[in-house]
Formats: structure tokens, sequence, C-alpha cells
């Protein structure tokens, strides 16, 4: 009998607890995340591949700013595979899922995720992005995708691609379009504000917890993006769509555009916390993705498309390369994308284009910044050191010695532009961590001091500091005009550039090379209904993870100080 009785109970306890996991469950969603995958269709269907970049014989058709766009329709099939085999019943798709929002590369893109909706009764969703509208209007993309979100949509908007649509376990989709076609600053109106809060308003009426998607990136993310990349951020009533949200109830937006990958947290006046989540593009190195699940709490993992089918490659890729991209197409991805980000970096180091950026309305001041943004171009293109120095000109290392009294540290970097790709790339695999003390920073730090050095050693004591306030100020850095007035009046210039790498370059550098809490690819947040993630609800890696930021972020505050 009492066999019989500890049988039963036993049946009893598993029957509950299968009730309480499925109970758990059913409360859970999962979605998947990609953005800016760019389907390329007249460069992924050429029959031969086009000689783009002179950097590299081997990957001499790697793309200008490090897309691959050969690669479009084999990266996307892989990444449709990924997703047919994971947990998510949903994919969430940011935008510019083409490269110039043709008819034809829209169909050719329609015809892959109808035949995976068709395939393994998943669901897709989109929203345009910038490149989705070159060719296309609002109109034409709301019909074509009717199948993927617009059709079951149970609010639009009816002045923009937005929508409302309902997902799975009391969530719903609020799809938001940031993109006026073929314009720029992609901001968002005031009507749309008004539509989205709306919106809002009644998800909290019908007990249902919105998730955001919009292709441009809600807050900056990447320091100076607004002045080298005006169109990444929303810029019109940025802070009211994002204050409207986070009161909203909103608490995760997925959005796209800038290429790299960072979560960064939103808090409005009335203590409401929005996290917004910007995913790599699906079609540049590291070919990441999101998989997210919401609960209690919310767990991000970001994932890769790791291999392609290299048969859906166009003839005219070098045989070297293409082997790479068969037996490791991640490693493959970043080279290719190396030398386009190196292409589109080189750039920005030409004084005509930097002068495009560097603008003031002061005439007296511009007078003094022409000619010195000519000056440190000069030693940003130069060699770093002395080994590499031709009979054309010298090197950083010697410019160092002369001017600085100072020493670049020994490295295998060979130019400024190849430390500044190293750091895009980290950047774009998020959680990056390359704090002050490290030889990229130091050597980036003693060239900008010596390009300043060479640019302004003609200046007086006050021009010196007006041009130093310009600097910090397009740095976002706070100095007293005191403090810049004995940067300004150093005897020696080379004792006021110090002060400026402390005060200013320093900061300015590390806000882009070690990333801020939240991490950026594995990691739990809230979850709807909480600010804070309890401390149980932490990993155990998770925690030891915490603990090593910490120890890092202090160390690289010190550093700083005394580099």
């Amino acid at each position: 009998m009492k066999k019989i009785i500890s049988l039963l109970m036993s049946l009893v306890l598993i029957c509950t607890s299968f009730v309480i996991i499925s109970s758990a469950a059913e409360g859970e969603l999962t979605v998947t995340v990609a953005n800016d995958l760019h389907l390329d269709y007249k460069d992924a269907t050429a029959e031969k591949v086009a000689k783009r970049n002179s950097l590299s014989e081997e990957y001499a058709h790697a793309s200008s700013g490090g897309q691959l766009p050969y690669e479009s329709v084999a990266i996307i099939k892989a990444f449709l595979r990924d997703a047919s085999a994971g947990e998510s019943n949903i994919v969430l798709l940011p935008g510019d899922l083409t490269t110039v929002g043709t008819a034809a590369e829209h169909e050719a893109f329609i015809a892959l995720i109808r035949e995976f909706e068709e395939t393994t009764g998943k669901k897709v969703f989109v929203v345009p992005g910038n490149h989705d509208l070159f060719d296309t209007t609002v109109a034409e993309f709301e019909a074509l995708y009717a199948d993927f979100g617009y059709s079951e949509a149970i609010a639009n908007d009816p002045k923009t691609a937005s929508y409302v649509a309902e997902l799975e376990n009391g969530y719903r989709l609020l799809a938001i379009d940031s993109t006026k076609p073929g314009l720029s600053p992609h901001g968002v109106t005031a009507d749309l504000v008004s539509w989205v809060k709306a919106q809002c308003d009644a998800a909290k009426a019908d007990g249902k917890k919105l998730i955001a998607i919009m292709h441009h990136n809600l807050i900056q993310h990447i320091v100076l993006v607004s002045l080298f990349h005006p169109t990444a951020v929303v810029t019109d009533g940025s802070n009211t769509l994002a204050d409207t949200l986070a009161d909203g109830g909103v608490k995760y937006i997925f959005t796209a555009h800038t290429h790299d990958h960072d979560i960064a947290m939103h808090t409005s006046p009335n203590g409401n916390v929005l996290y917004d989540c910007v995913t790599t593009a699906l079609n540049a190195y590291p070919c990441a993705y999101r998989v997210v699940t919401f609960g209690d709490s919310v767990k991000l993992e970001t994932k890769y498309v790791r291999n392609i089918d290299t048969s859906l490659l166009p003839a005219g890729i070098h045989e070297n390369a293409l082997a790479l991209a068969e037996s490791n197409f991640l490693k493959y991805a970043k080279n290719c994308t190396y030398l386009g980000i190196k292409l589109t970096i080189s750039a920005y180091t030409k004084p005509a284009t930097l002068k495009k950026y560097i603008k003031t309305d002061d005439e007296a001041l511009q007078a003094i910044l022409d000619p010195a943004i000519e000056k440190v171009c000069e030693v940003l293109n130069m060699p770093i050191y002395k080994a590499q120095e031709t009979e054309k000109g010298k090197s950083i290392e010697s410019m160092a010695e002369e001017r600085l009294k100072t020493t670049i540290p020994a490295s295998d970097y060979e130019t400024l532009i190849d430390i500044a790709v190293k750091l895009y790339q980290a950047h774009a695999e998020g959680d990056e961590n390359i704090p002050g003390y490290k030889d990229e920073i130091v050597i980036l730090q003693r060239a900008v001091a010596t390009a300043v050095n060479y640019a302004l050693e003609d200046l007086s004591a006050e021009d010196y500091a007006l041009v130093l306030g310009f600097v910090t100020e397009l740095l976002d850095v706070e100095l007293s005009p005191e403090i810049l007035s004995t940067i300004g009046g150093a005897l020696e210039k080379f004792k006021g550039n110090e002060l400026l790498l402390g005060a200013a370059i320093v900061p300015a550098l590390t806000k882009f090379t070690v990333d801020e809490a939240p991490a950026d690819n594995n990691i739990t947040l809230p979850g709807y209904g909480s600010n804070t993630v309890k401390e149980e609800e932490k990993s155990l890696l998770d925690k030891i993870k915490d603990f090593f930021k910490m120890i890092f972020d202090f160390f690289h505050s010190l550093f700083a100080m005394i580099a």
C-alpha cells in the first residue's frame, strides 16, 4: 500500500512539475532579431565580381564600407536555415532588407522569407530601412510586405509604414517607421510620436506588453556619431520618442542602421527604463543576430552565421579567399570587412572630407581650423614607425620623439588606420574592452598629441586655447575656462597636449573602446514590470563578468589619468 501511495504521490509531483514548467513556458516569448541584411541582388548574382579593393589581391572584391554584397543571398539563406532550427517562432527584421530597394531586390527577398514561413510555420515581421525606400514608396512597401506584418496589423499609422501586431503570450509588436524616403535626417514627426503614445496607451488598457522595432538608433551608441554619421540617430524629437516609449511601458526596442553591436539604456525623467538594442549588420562581420527570450527577466543571446553555401557565390572571387569562405566563413568575413572598412576610414583622413564635418560659425576660428586640419591629416597618414619611413616623409615615431620627447610603443600595426579598423571591428563584435593602457590607445593618444602639436605650433596662447575649447566641446568634454587657459598658455605646447590628452582625448577614445554597461552580447536584463534584475536572477558567469568589469573600469580610469 505504501508503495502505491508513493507511486501516486510521485505521479502527482511529476504532473505538477509539468504544469508549472508548461505555464512558465506559456508566459515566455522568444524572438529572433536580424537587421541590415542588405540583399544585393545585382552583385549577388553577378557572373564575375568587380575588383573594387586595391589593398589586397586575394580580397580585391572586398566592398568599401565593409559589407558583403556578393555573399548576401548566401548569408540570408544561412540565417533563415539557422532560424528554422531555433526555438523562436518569430523573426523580427528592423529594416535595410535590401541594398537599393528595387522591385527585383524586394521580390527576391520576399521569396526567401515566404519560403521560410511556409516550410517552418514561423512568422516574419518587417519594418523598412532607408535602403528599402530608395526606389520604393511607403505604400508600395506596405503592399509588397503585406504578409509580413501589415495585413495582420491591429493598428496602422496612416502617414508612415508603422503598425502594431499581436505576437504571443501577451506581447505585441510596435513597428516604428523612422524613415523619410530618400531624405535625411531620418527623424520622427510629432504626429508619429502621438500615434506611438496612443498605441502604448491601448496596450496598457489591454494588458499587453509592447516590444518595439525601428531602423534608426533611438539614442546615440557611438561617440561622435552625430557628427560623422548624422542620419544614424533619430534626430527630430529623439528624447521625446524615447521618453514616450519608456513611459508608455515599452522596455525594449531593437534598432539597426549603424552596423554596430550595442545595448544602451535610456531613463526617462519619470524614471522609466528603455533598452535600445542595436544589432550589427547581418551582411558584415561578425554576421551576428540576436535570440531574445522574454519572461520574468529578458535573456539576450548573440548568435552568428558561421557557414554558408559557397556555391551561391558568383564567379571571380580569388581561389584562396573562396577556400577560406568554405572552411572558416567568419574569418573570411572578417578579412573582407577589415579591408572594406579600411578604405572607408581612409577617406575620413583626407583634409577635404574632415573639413566638411568640422565646421563652425566663427569665421576667425574656422580660419585657424582649416590649415590645422591639413597638418593633422598629414600626420594621420604617416607610417607609425621609422622602419616604414620613405624618402617622401617622416614617421609618427620620429615626430613624437622630436616634438613631444616621447616614444611610440612597439606593435605590428603599420598605420593609424590599421588601429582604427581594429577598434571599429571590436565595437561591431560588442563587449569591446580596449582600455587606455593598451598599446592601441597609447599609440593613438601620442599620435594625436603629435598631430595637434604640429598643427597648432605657431598659434598664440589665446588662439591655442580657443581651438582646444572647440575640440573639447566637439568631444563632449567640459573643461573650465581656467583649465583651457592653463593648457593654452603652457610654455611648451607638448605640456598642454599632455593635459589635453588626460582631460579630453583619452575619455573620448575610451567611450568608444570600452563598453559601458549593460553588456552587448549575452546578458540577462529586467523583464516587464521591473527596472532591475534581482541578484539571484544573474548567472554565476554574469556575476563574474560584473566583478571583472568593475576592476577593468577602475584601472581604465586610473591609467587614463596617468597615461
